[in-house]
């Protein structure tokens, strides 16, 4: 039984790092494809490739970029796997968990979606959603998921007969980092939907105007989305959230919140992770 990650990424190379550390022992294939990344997101891959025999980059370097549901699709031309696990470039495997990959693709049911805890702003802050799924994190068994693909505008989703219902991993299987990247990043995020919508003209950059943003300009707006955010409302690491994988224990301190008066106001980018703290 051949286990295979399928990683779509656009300039994701900061959190790629983590993601690969993490499931290099535990994939039998690997298959990153670089979404026309202004980055070293392609670097990333390419290093764990040289150490990793059964880690691949794909290199897609269009006009503009794919997207979310185009990107999955390449992947999926990419490998004759039948047990595909589609994970995010932001995704970090609990090691602790990890036994549960093959007791998934063993079992009965054809779609499992992967149980996720989600970290925002720092390595030391999650958000409401401590146990959560949703469509983009899941596992296909494609020998009896005959013909399916994903879909969709501005989300990535699948098609499929309406009698089949998702089964759940039971358990966090992932860390999703989507909110400990640096500000241009976060900021490209508030802008990705908008942009799919419009039919993605052009480079995502130049959709959202970044190229006019300055950093102070693009380190305020990245702030307003971390501390403002209804959905992904910041919180101190809580009792009773699911253990940090070992690519996360040590909390790397790139990013961290300054608080005051006992409220979050702002966060700061150290640029590299700091290895004295």
């Amino acid at each position: 039984m051949k286990l295979t990650a399928l990683i779509p990424a656009h300039n994701d190379d900061y959190t790629l790092g983590f993601c690969l550390r993490s499931i290099a022992d535990h994939f039998d294939e690997i298959v990153v494809l670089d979404d026309c990344s202004s980055d070293h997101t392609a670097d990333v891959a390419l290093d764990a490739a040289a150490r990793h025999r059964h880690v691949r980059l794909i290199r897609y370097e269009g006009a503009q970029q794919l997207g979310w549901v185009r990107a999955r699709n390449r992947l999926l031309e990419a490998t004759d796997s039948d047990h595909l696990f589609w994970l995010d470039a932001d995704d970090v495997l609990c090691e602790y968990a990890a036994h549960r990959l093959r007791e998934i693709a063993k079992g009965p049911r054809p779609l499992v979606r992967l149980e996720l805890c989600e970290m925002w702003g720092d390595f030391d802050h999650t958000t409401q959603r401590l146990r959560h799924y949703d469509r983009c994190h899941v596992y296909w068994n494609r020998r009896l998921l005959k013909d399916v693909a994903w879909r969709g505008g501005s989300t990535a989703k699948y098609q499929l007969d309406g009698k089949l219902k998702p089964a759940r991993s039971g358990g966090p299987l992932l860390f999703h980092v989507k909110g400990v990247k640096p500000d241009r990043r976060l900021v490209e995020r508030q802008y990705v939907r908008k942009w799919l919508r419009a039919g993605a003209p052009g480079r995502l950059e130049d959709f959202a105007g970044l190229a006019e943003m300055d950093e102070d300009d693009i380190h305020r707006r990245a702030v307003n989305m971390l501390l403002r955010s209804r959905q992904d409302k910041l919180r101190r690491w809580v009792q009773g959230a699911p253990e940090r994988p070992t690519a996360l224990r040590h909390r790397p301190q790139r990013f961290e919140i300054v608080y005051r008066d006992g409220k979050p106001v702002d966060r700061v980018d150290h640029e590299e992770d700091r290895s004295d703290v």
